[in-house]
């Protein structure tokens, strides 16, 4: 890989762009046929419920149990729900979407990588590019109908933007890049941080600027956003949802809040636990690098005496915003496996920061190295304390929401082989760096280094999807047992009744999907009052059941999963 070649002819740069568009596509959509329902709950359905009931269905016994998501990027699954197809084929389309987020981020990060690097060549950058949109937790998040790949895309272009107007100075550009601001707090509540520091940087810099009309012009503009965005959450509750009160999917609410906060003034060594494991996977998913961007700004400052820059603030302070607050909703760490590593929530802002970091690496001297093996130290001396409190951790751990570490932690399991592991990972790349940087005049030698690692990326992602699609197809066939009986007997409404209080109702919200006009009825407690055509019941002991005498004698067992039991009407039978 020449570093600092002139260029590649215009029909190679655009053969690479499109090579790379088709590998994405391939690699995010090549177990497509076997994605045609939900799987995450409560996330998916929440989204789905958003669209389908802006669409005129009535999902709000169901929606009244599922937390409050953003309309944004349900108002795309609404219009996809116009297809004229079956609610199958609407999610594999909106799966095929992700890729296409995926694609346009990829094209994107190419697009910043040329603004930032002068000097860096288009083979190293369409690269870069490359790896940072396949990077094993976008593969992953695209193979679900939510927010992630939409927030990734988003927060690319918004980066793109503001740039363009740190260099160019161009009013229309920084208009774009609220719009996107705007959109991105509207597609979840966690980017209000992200949304109103966006707003603070521009407003500081137009007042270092001196260019006050504007300063006030933007600050207008982010508040009209901001209570436009709060506007449209309010309709949503109040007209789409009947105003029924229902959970912040992030937990801001006071009560969650104060919860957080007391225990991290109880025992704030939770917290700094938390946020070790965040900087250990920063670290591991940057092969050392992200921590670069920030010694170069602070190397910045110290020569030029000025702290403030839009760029390096946009780029290393939304990062850090994000990891912040990741690590204060999961300070309780040891109530789920995967909390301490989780990830998901600043997953989609960590791009331009990696770009400017392996950027910095394999184009600059061998002095680079250096402050990469001075990262790596903190890497080595902690990830086997982290991994350790994973394994303390109760409950179980959720691979989508920190899908590199989860994958390791299902494939090689136990305390001591996973921290080895992840020990081995990073003294791979530290050697993938040497040979990159000392044997920099040697092309070829630099095409196999950053190609491997490519390589390397795309397995890691073939082999972490696969295992979570083995998991959906177990979950699938159980639904499938009980939805099949649902659909042969074609029952107008279901009644719901969960002993544990279980606010998921699991069944019935995978069914719910397939069955948009299906009606389903939650009760608080079984009474031979209520006498609906079937019941979906869950967490309660079948012969604990049958003691009811009254529904012994009005209803039979028809199918059962783990998930929960499906009775009939025997006179519903019999007809």
């Amino acid at each position: 890989m020449e570093i600092y070649e002139k260029g590649l002819t215009k029909k190679k740069k655009l053969f690479l762009l499109l090579a790379g568009c088709i590998l994405i596509i391939l690699i995010s959509q090549f177990n497509i046929m076997k994605l045609d329902n939900l799987n995450i709950l409560n996330d998916e359905f929440g989204y789905w419920n958003n669209a389908l009931t802006l669409k005129g269905f009535n999902w709000s016994e169901l929606g009244a149990r599922t937390p409050h998501y953003g309309i944004g990027y349900s108002l795309i699954l609404y219009l996809i729900s116009f297809i004229p197809c079956n609610p199958s084929i609407w999610y594999k389309i909106a799966i095929g979407l992700n890729s296409v987020f995926l694609v346009f981020s990829f094209l994107g990060i190419y697009k910043i990588g040329k603004l930032i690097f002068k000097k860096l060549s288009d083979f190293s950058l369409i690269i870069l590019a490359f790896i940072l949109t396949t990077l094993p937790q976008n593969i992953c998040y695209a193979q679900y109908t939510w927010v992630e790949c939409l927030l990734f895309l988003l927060y690319i272009y918004a980066t793109y933007f503001l740039l363009k107007y740190h260099y160019e100075k161009r009013v229309l550009y920084v208009f774009i890049y609220l719009l996107l601001l705007s959109f991105l707090f509207l597609v979840h509540a966690r980017n209000i941080f992200v949304f109103l520091f966006g707003g603070f940087i521009l407003v500081v810099d137009a007042l270092i600027e001196k260019r006050i009309k504007n300063g006030v012009l933007y600050f207008t503009f982010v508040i009209i956003s901001f209570f436009a965005v709060k506007g449209l959450e309010q309709w949503q509750l109040q007209i789409l949802h009947e105003g029924q009160k229902v959970m912040n999917v992030i937990s801001l609410d006071g009560g969650t809040f104060s919860y957080y906060f007391s225990l991290l003034l109880s025992d704030p060594k939770l917290f700094i636990i938390s946020l070790i494991g965040k900087i250990d996977y920063l670290l591991l998913i940057s092969g050392f690098t992200a921590l670069f961007p920030y010694f170069l700004y602070i190397k910045k400052v110290i020569k030029s005496k000025n702290i403030f820059s839009l760029k390096y603030w946009w780029i290393l302070g939304v990062p850090i915003l994000m990891i912040i607050l990741t690590t204060f909703r999961t300070v309780d760490w040891l109530n789920r496996k995967d909390s301490i590593v989780y990830t998901r929530y600043f997953d989609y802002s960590l791009a331009p920061l990696l770009l400017i970091g392996l950027g910095e690496v394999i184009g600059k001297e061998k002095k680079n190295f250096r402050f990469i093996v001075i990262s790596s130290f903190f890497y080595f001396f902690t990830v086997s304390y982290v991994v350790s409190k994973i394994y303390i951790a109760h409950s179980f751990f959720n691979v989508v929401c920190s899908p590199v570490f989860g994958f390791l932690y299902q494939q090689f399991y136990g305390q001591n082989y996973l921290a080895l592991v992840c020990e081995g990972i990073g003294f791979v790349f530290l050697i993938f760096y040497a040979i990159s940087i000392w044997g920099k005049r040697n092309k070829i030698l630099q095409q196999i280094i950053w190609i491997s690692i490519s390589i390397f990326s795309l397995l890691f992602s073939y082999f972490l999807i696969s295992n979570l699609t083995l998991e959906r197809e177990a979950v699938e066939n159980e639904v499938n047992s009980i939805y099949q009986k649902v659909e042969e007997l074609e029952f107008s409404s279901i009644g719901i009744y969960s002993e544990n209080s279980d606010g998921y109702v699991r069944n019935a919200k995978f069914i719910q999907f397939r069955e948009p006009e299906l009606k389903f009825k939650v009760y608080d407690s079984l009474s031979k009052e209520e006498s609906p055509e079937a019941w979906l019941i869950s967490g309660i002991d079948k012969e604990e059941l049958m003691k009811k005498k009254w529904f012994k004698k009005e209803y039979e067992l028809v199918e059962e999963n783990s998930l929960g039991s499906l009775y009939v009407l025997k006179d519903g039978l019999e007809k």
